[in-house]
């Protein structure tokens, strides 16, 4: 309310919802006092001096206990005014402390940073801070790198996922030549253990196979009315043949 014989701007007191008698020499000023949500679209420079398009969104409330204050101090259009330079201000400084890539590859610090707004408000007379607006939220919505910035982020990428292909291609490897030298060593063994066997042993087997070979060609001989001759008679291993009348 604005008084034009008792002063001007009442600060101690607003005027809230419903039937208000208002003298027609006073003015009212109708506030907002709602949640608000306001977007920005600004350019703001990387560590290196690269040009970014950014685009934030602020969600603000105006304090009622402050309203007075405020369009006394500021005016109807503190957003204009309070708001949008100290949130310009705030997102430049964010942004200007960091590379292009970093701003990239770390973006939930960027959003954790953004969020650190410091308090729009006023100095009592005992030095305590009454905040004007309440900033809730502040969000990173868009933003757009140079080409030259994403191509070099994709083959960073690239380069990142070739060397762990080689390195993945290279354990592979080694896993095979290892098991290949397993086996070698088997073979190795076996045949260092064949070699002490003796005679009688290896004779006893290759008697063994024959039998089984023996037994398999007459069941054979049986169903397709054939013969089964059978070749060498000495130690080693005996031959079967089958012929088929």
């Amino acid at each position: 309310m604005y008084r034009f014989f008792l002063g001007g701007t009442v600060t101690e007191r607003i005027w809230g919802e419903g039937l208000n008698v208002i003298p027609p020499w006073d003015h009212l000023i109708i506030y907002e006092t709602r949640m608000q949500q306001q977007k920005l679209s600004l350019d703001v420079l990387s560590e290196e001096g690269l040009d970014l398009p950014v685009e934030i969104s602020v969600r603000y409330q105006p304090n009622k206990e402050m309203l007075g204050y405020l369009h006394q101090d500021v005016g109807a259009e503190y957003f204009e005014r309070l708001i949008r330079p100290e949130i310009e201000s705030h997102v430049r400084r964010t942004f200007g402390n960091r590379t292009a890539h970093e701003i990239y590859t770390s973006v939930r610090d960027v959003l954790q940073e953004l969020s650190k707004i410091s308090a729009l408000g006023r100095l009592d007379e005992d030095g305590g801070a009454r905040p004007y607006v309440q900033v809730y939220e502040l969000k990173l919505v868009d933003i757009e790198l140079p080409e030259i910035v994403q191509s070099s982020i994709a083959d960073k990428y690239k380069q990142e996922q070739l060397m762990l292909e080689y390195r993945f291609r290279l354990e592979r490897e080694e896993k095979e030549a290892e098991r290949r030298r397993t086996e070698a060593a088997g073979i190795r063994d076996y045949n260092l253990i064949a070699s002490k066997v003796s005679p009688e042993m290896l004779q006893w087997r290759s008697i063994e196979a024959s039998l089984e070979l023996a037994k398999s060609q007459m069941e054979l001989a049986k169903s397709t009315n054939s013969k089964v001759v059978v070749l060498g008679g000495g130690p080693g291993a005996q031959m079967l043949l089958n012929g088929v009348q």
